[in-house]
């Protein structure tokens, strides 16, 4: 069975193996101009890869002091950024659109950062990790897997005889779900690769107890694909791992409107909150009522063009319309 490395990564760093992160000038650090910006390795091509927006791929990995390290050049290029090196520094700067990712050979620390941003020599963001990059024959830079899930984070996972699986999440938005004959698949729009149908194994990793089939159109996700993509249009894949984004909040909100859909399958109900649609979803933990009624009120009482409030999560998806879960609703009318 695959493993991710991510949980032993979790292990090292609960031992303190991950040592720190944060932001100061150390010996290693990108170069800086007279005005204080770091100055970036221009690579010769900035032309972008196919993987720009995720992708995973297999790479051969190589044991160096009881460590899994993997090639730079080869995972980076891979993932859509151009590599550039310094021999004077003996130096890697890697940089797709904005993004810049550098490091020395010998040194543990990584610096991850936007070369857009205003930075000084005492504001570096950086990782420090428990393993350095290092020249394998003396020409190829090799850096440590745990430098692809906490500088980069992707997810790794480990195969036979060293070979590992990269995944990088590709960024998609929901077009619909659907099932055939082979089960549930979603049809997703991917911005590099137009429509992608997406399907699902026993070993697809979906949010525990989450219902597919109550994800609204335009919702946005994250999807670890498969190795294997069809050549078809649109081409297909399973998916390895289904993230659903959500707003960060800690604090419940109040909401006011009238419901214009229900789907009491999906227990799903849309409201109109002053022009602005939202859905709810709502099961057995929602609770429902009306003024001082005692009875037990469900989903099927909540008809469209009823008035209700009530209190929902604050934490939403970023679909259209934003979608959250409904705590207590009390109808009005």
């Amino acid at each position: 069975m695959r493993k991710n490395i991510t949980k032993i990564l979790a292990s090292l760093t609960a031992a303190g193996m991950v040592l720190s992160c944060g932001a100061a000038f150390a010996e290693g650090t990108p170069a800086f101009d007279l005005s204080g910006n770091p100055i970036v390795q221009t690579p010769e091509s900035q032309e972008p890869a196919a993987l720009s927006n995720g992708g995973t791929f297999n790479v051969q990995a190589v044991e160096h002091d009881g460590t899994l390290t993997v090639p730079l050049r080869e995972v980076m290029e891979q993932m859509g950024y151009a590599v550039a090196w310094n021999e004077e520094t003996q130096g890697v700067d890697c940089v797709r659109e904005e993004t810049v990712v550098s490091l020395n050979i010998g040194s543990g620390r990584y610096y991850h950062y936007n070369k857009m941003a205003a930075y000084n020599s005492s504001a570096m963001p950086y990782t420090d990790l428990s393993s350095a990059p290092y020249l394998y024959r003396d020409s190829v830079t090799y850096v440590p897997i745990e430098m692809l899930i906490s500088v980069l984070g992707v997810s790794v996972y480990d195969g036979e005889e060293n070979v590992v699986t990269v995944a990088e999440a590709a960024k998609v938005t929901l077009n619909s779900v659907q099932a055939d004959e082979d089960g549930i698949y979603l049809s997703v729009n991917d911005p590099k690769r137009g429509e992608v149908i997406v399907r699902f194994s026993d070993t697809s990793v979906i949010p525990e107890d989450y219902d597919l089939t109550a994800m609204p159109e335009g919702m946005e996700l994250e999807i670890e694909y498969g190795l294997a993509m069809t050549m078809s249009l649109p081409p297909q894949t399973t998916a390895i791992k289904i993230v659903i984004p959500y707003t960060e909040s800690v604090d419940n909100i109040d909401f006011s409107g009238t419901i214009t859909e229900r789907d009491v399958e999906a227990g799903i109900i849309v409201i109109d909150e002053n022009g602005i649609l939202r859905a709810l979803n709502v099961d057995d933990g929602t609770k429902i009522t009306h003024g001082l009624d005692k009875r037990i009120y469900k989903i099927d009482d909540l008809t469209v063009g009823t008035k209700i409030t009530g209190v929902r999560d604050a934490a939403e998806t970023r679909s259209i319309p934003p979608q959250s879960y409904a705590i207590a609703i009390e109808i009005v009318d």
